[in-house]
């Protein structure tokens, strides 16, 4: 039954949506990427993510970060598009990862659920979420950043964590899933209902639709972290098929 909610359940743009508009008219210019690095390192939303990414996944990180400051820096005008290019590289990178943070551990998978109901249940954040084209958050909108940031962290981990120990889950029971539909039917209006079953849902704009992922989102992650992580490998692993 949940199984007509999942496509797109996580949301394939939204990591590094939240962070970066590049050498803004105010800032200075840096004289090198190492410059550049250590100025978004120190900020305090950007650096976060870039932080973990660094310790976690250094290897990735070394591959996408720090050809794309040197651009920046060598091509004052390619800052105006760095923001799109960084955010379809981690979209990449994401995509490719998926099956590996189903194989993360229990307590990560958890907070990576509470991350993900966090900023499902923002609308905006869950419509660039869901949008077909990368984008980035406004710097104004410092909450949702922070949201975004949060989500995106607790997804580096579970990535770093799956590749690590690749734990083998066995998917949701009928009964459960039976269960999980109900609970969620219960927070839905009828046309919610009507095009969840139907399968219209996957169909319609993110405005429909994250409402639902918000309900189904939120569901998950009050889960014990046990039941959660086995909810949440679920989706990330049918997201991969």
């Amino acid at each position: 039954m949940t199984q007509r909610v999942i496509a797109g359940a996580i949301g394939l743009v939204a990591i590094g949506g939240g962070l970066f508009t590049i050498l803004r008219a105010n800032e200075p210019k840096p004289d090198d990427a190492v410059q550049l690095e250590t100025l978004l390192l120190a900020d305090p939303v950007k650096g976060a993510f870039l932080k973990e990414s660094k310790q976690s996944l250094p290897e990735d990180y070394a591959a996408i970060v720090p050809p794309l400051l040197q651009r920046a820096v060598d091509m004052p005008e390619a800052a105006q598009g760095f923001d799109a290019i960084f955010v379809q590289k981690m979209q990449a990178f994401q995509a490719a990862n998926i099956t590996a943070m189903a194989g993360a551990e229990t307590e990560v998978l958890a907070e990576f659920a509470d991350k993900q109901r966090d900023m499902m249940q923002m609308q905006r954040l869950c419509e660039l979420a869901m949008s077909d084209n990368p984008t980035t958050l406004p710097a104004s909108g410092t909450d949702s950043r922070k949201v975004a940031v949060a989500r995106d962290i607790a997804l580096l981990r579970a990535v770093a964590s799956g590749r690590t120990h690749a734990v083998t889950r066995v998917d949701p029971t009928e009964a459960q899933d039976i269960a999980l539909g109900e609970q969620l039917q219960a927070k839905l209006t009828p046309k919610q209902v009507e095009d969840m079953m139907s399968g219209a849902l996957v169909t319609q704009p993110p405005a429909e639709r994250c409402p639902v992922l918000g309900a189904y989102w939120r569901l998950i992650a009050d889960m014990p972290a046990q039941e959660s992580a086995t909810w949440t490998a679920f989706v990330l692993k049918s997201e991969a098929q």
